[in-house]
């Protein structure tokens, strides 16, 4: 009896476990059926959430003037956007995620739109809620953060784009691990980051890798590895590595091309980068082709008053510059700063720049003062935007004791040249900082006859061992400076003599630079730093192989 009742009480344990289980598993079933007919339910409201705001408030912009939202049959995208705005906080109240996503959309248009503060207002106000609702690593709050970051930089606020791509790319990795394609974009935004802050090994080191992993996770052509592509070409021309740059930015420039087509914002900025390029190789009329195209399709693909757009009359300015159109490169430089104060702001970054550049075509035309009055503003702002020691502060300030000198005013000259080559030591700073820094350094000595000071500047030239095609064409202008500073001073036997020495010197670092692949003939022969040499046979010989050079080409 006691085995019978045991063995039906087992029978009964287990048909109740099955029928416990069978009825978990409905359960459990019916809860799933709930669960994802709620989530489609919660899909469907918000698609149709922001569907309706889109027809009400973005579409509805179309209609005739005061007709249910309509602002006229003309109206721009960009205004219908506009439009949109105020309405985002009020119409989602009790769905933050969708006001999140929205904003993060409205966000992206402003950015290319090349509207920046609204972009980051918008991609601020997702940012806020994606932390508040889904956590601060979450993959659309480090979104959020990234495109933040990005209007950041447009807007000049250089520091505050720096610490969130570095703080955005930490989260990515430790998120979604190292080969992530976000992570690997937020290595590529961080290494612009220190780009603009004068971090070029910094930059170089980080694009490398990002160019690797690019090709490693999206294939060499995608539109993420040519973006790689040409922002490694960035960082060689940042450091001198000319001949690389102009190299790895043809291949892109060619790969843009063929994958995005010819007036794709990305395919116009790499033929922007590959001008700069082709300008410092002194292929200045295949520059000038390049950046007058580039500006006429950015006019039109982008409008003219866009950052890219104002970015190409600048670069065009500079290849008028470098071909001796000083009058032309003036005008343009005057249209681009006006539109870049309206546009950015009177000390943004680029507005700066603007302002140096106006600066320079004054003092190629003989307008000193004028040179004067501007660089002394410029280096006053950039100071306060930048900091002292940024490599763009360390122009101004270079270029300013070039001016001082122009003036006269070597005695204020010499303790900024000095302080300027004091905070550019050990800095990777753009050679035409340093170049800057010691020519306003020799002028000084230039001009007081004095020789020995124009040898000394030489000499601290040469001990920087900068072995680029400009450095060395540097290098031979400062030496045939100080031969003709010694035959100014000294007429006698021993002074010729040591002049001769000085000759023979610039010689040899000419014939370096032209290896090094120093091309502009044109710039050479009018060059009158380098009259000491231009009756000598060795110099009207190296110049005929180097135009000889050009024609082959």
């Amino acid at each position: 009896a006691v085995l019978t009742g045991t063995v039906v009480a087992a029978a009964l344990l287990a048909g109740i476990a099955v029928s416990t289980w069978q009825a978990l598993r409905a359960r459990r079933a019916e809860a799933a059926a709930l669960a994802a007919a709620e989530d489609a339910t919660a899909r469907e409201a918000e698609t149709k959430a922001a569907l309706g705001f889109v027809e009400d408030k973005v579409f509805a912009a179309a209609r005739p003037a005061g007709q249910e939202g309509g602002l006229g049959r003309e109206v721009t995208l960009q205004k219908a956007i506009e439009s949109a705005v105020p309405y985002v906080t009020q119409s989602f109240p009790s769905q933050p995620l969708l006001e999140a996503r929205l904003r993060l959309t409205l966000g992206k248009s402003f950015y290319f739109l090349g509207e920046a503060q609204k972009a980051a207002e918008q991609e601020d106000a997702a940012r806020a809620i994606y932390t508040r609702v889904l956590g601060s690593d979450d993959p659309l709050t480090l979104q959020a953060m990234h495109n933040l970051a990005s209007s950041y930089a447009v807007l000049g606020r250089v520091n505050e784009a720096l610490r969130l791509r570095e703080e955005t790319l930490a989260l990515r990795r430790a998120k979604l691990g190292p080969d992530n394609p976000d992570t690997i974009a937020s290595m590529n935004n961080l290494a612009l980051s220190y780009g603009d802050a004068g971090r070029h090994d910094d930059a170089l080191k980080l694009r490398e890798e990002t160019l690797a992993r690019f090709k490693t996770a999206e294939g060499p052509t995608h539109p993420d590895t040519l973006m790689a592509m040409n922002n490694l070409g960035n960082a060689y021309f940042a450091l001198s590595r000319y001949d690389e740059a102009l190299k790895l930015r043809e291949e892109a420039f060619a790969l843009y091309k063929s994958k995005l087509g010819p007036d794709h914002p990305d395919t116009l900025r790499a033929m922007g980068n590959l001008a700069s390029s082709l300008s410092m190789a002194g292929r200045n009329d295949e520059a000038l082709k390049l950046r007058e195209g580039a500006l006429t399709l950015r006019r039109a693909k982008l409008g003219p008053d866009h950052p890219s757009t104002l970015f190409s009359m600048s670069a065009l300015g500079d290849s008028y510059e470098a071909l001796g159109r000083h009058a032309e490169a003036l005008k343009i430089r005057q249209e681009n700063l006006a539109q870049r104060k309206a546009k950015l702001g009177p000390d943004h970054p680029e507005t700066l720049s603007s302002m140096n550049n106006v600066a320079d075509s004054y003092a190629a035309l003989g307008r000193d003062d004028d040179a004067l009055k501007l660089r002394e503003e410029t280096f006053g702002l950039r100071r306060a935007k930048l900091g002292a020691d940024h490599p763009d502060t360390l122009i101004t300030m270079s270029e300013l004791a070039e001016s001082l000198v122009a003036a006269n005013r070597s005695q204020e000259a010499s303790p900024m040249i000095d302080e300027c080559l004091r905070l550019a030591a050990g800095k990777n700073v753009d050679s035409s900082v340093l170049f800057s820094a010691y020519n306003a350094r020799l002028r000084i000595f230039q001009k007081a006859k004095d020789a020995a000071g124009c040898r000394q500047t030489a000499e601290m030239w040469e001990k920087l061992n900068r072995t680029d095609s400009d450095s060395l064409y540097t290098a031979a202008c400062f030496r045939s400076v100080t031969a003709s500073a010694l035959r100014a001073a000294d007429k006698s036997p021993g002074a010729n003599r040591s002049a001769d020495e000085e000759a023979n010197r610039a010689m040899a670092l000419l014939k370096q630079a032209i290896g090094a692949g120093y091309k502009d003939a044109t710039h050479m022969k009018k060059d009158i730093d380098l009259d000491p040499l231009r009756m000598r046979d060795d110099f009207k010989k190296l110049t005929a192989v180097l135009e000889e050079k050009i024609r082959a080409r």
